[in-house]
């Protein structure tokens, strides 16, 4: 088949591609041309390398100014063995909208340190800034003929590498529980360091945004285990805990000794009504009974033993002073307190 223009075949997609343009059967007379329309660079993939670009007009194959040509017209005149020629041809202008799930995304839980999977779904939208560098890493990628059904996966594929890693970089920095709540977040997080990744192969970051976040339900069911058997620890403590929070009014550092071991708050004590009116008559005899075993082992203990050696005797009465009231010893001629003589010969009670 002859091959006399070389055009743009249309499409909705951001490159269009003719493949084997010199491919068996196929060749390119003399006086074909190549006609790039607006908005379009076209590119020339010789064996896998790129050259060009070649910018809107009309281009003649034969004029033997440019070297891909005069390649080409060798390669139809028997000059140059058979090569693999293959056309491209990009828009710079359009912007193209891509939905692209992630697949799974490691991600480490952040209260059991748990390392856990998670599938995000995002849209993006994208423009090619500079072809050259986008079709060197595509073509690059490809040992076989590129065709249009390779477009779209491979376009696909530069992204969603940069796109798992920085995404799941911004996962981390938030619990499990606030991702669908967070999106506008972790897109925020997410889209600068992508924008800065897909620079490197050509592409503009436009848009960008995290439209969910999905854990499986065998995670949900890990995580529900853990925290099962960490609730099942405290639940006990918690509940005494609030227990003596209402008995003691919400403050625990008041209680007294008694109140700690009787577990009942002090008579006239705002708790204390709030609790039934529990009396103090009541909370000592609690707390005597609890004290009883104690006291029981003691003096039996000291009745085995004898009782103590040495006992001292008992002190003798003290006197009143009849002026200050104080406490005086029967010996004491003076007042200790005020100086008032004293009758040591009897006391005055």
């Amino acid at each position: 088949m002859l091959q006399r223009v070389i055009r743009d075949p249309g499409g909705n997609s951001l490159i269009r591609v003719i493949p084997e343009l010199c491919g068996p059967g196929r060749t390119v007379v003399n006086g074909s041309v190549l006609l790039v329309p607006a908005g379009t660079q076209a590119f020339v993939a010789l064996n896998g390398q790129v050259v060009g670009p070649y910018w809107p007009g009309r281009y003649e194959l034969m004029t033997g100014v440019d070297p891909f040509f005069v390649r080409l017209c060798n390669l139809m005149t028997g000059g140059e063995a058979p090569v693999s020629v293959t056309v491209f041809f990009v828009s710079t202008q359009k912007t193209k909208f891509m939905q692209l799930g992630t697949g799974l995304i490691p991600f480490e839980e952040r209260r059991y340190r748990l390392t856990m999977e998670a599938l995000a779904s995002c849209s993006l939208a994208y423009r090619i800034t500079d072809p050259l560098r986008t079709l060197e890493t595509m073509v690059g990628t490809y040992q076989a003929v590129f065709s249009d059904e390779d477009l779209e996966p491979c376009l696909r594929q530069l992204m969603l590498a940069p796109l798992r890693q920085n995404l799941a970089v911004a996962l981390n920095r938030h619990t499990i529980v606030e991702f669908n709540r967070s999106l506008g977040a972790i897109g925020t997080e997410t889209r600068g360091p992508l924008a800065q990744a897909l620079a490197e192969y050509g592409l503009s970051l436009e848009q960008f945004a995290v439209t969910a976040v999905n854990i499986s339900d065998e995670g949900w069911a890990r995580l529900h285990e853990l925290e099962s058997k960490e609730a099942a620890g405290r639940t006990q403590t918690d509940l005494e805990k609030d227990h003596l929070e209402r008995i003691w009014g919400g403050n625990l550092d008041r209680r007294t000794l008694a109140e700690a071991m009787t577990g009942l708050p002090a008579h006239g004590s705002s708790a204390g009504e709030a609790s039934g009116g529990m009396t103090a008559p009541l909370a000592q005899a609690l707390l005597l009974s609890q004290l009883w075993p104690t006291l029981q082992q003691t003096v039996g203990s000291m009745a085995q033993t004898g009782g103590p050696a040495g006992t001292p005797p008992l002190p003798g009465r003290l006197r009143q002073c009849p002026c200050c009231h104080g406490s005086v010893s029967p010996q004491a001629a003076v007042c200790p307190h005020c100086g008032q003589p004293l009758h040591t010969n009897h006391g005055t009670n």
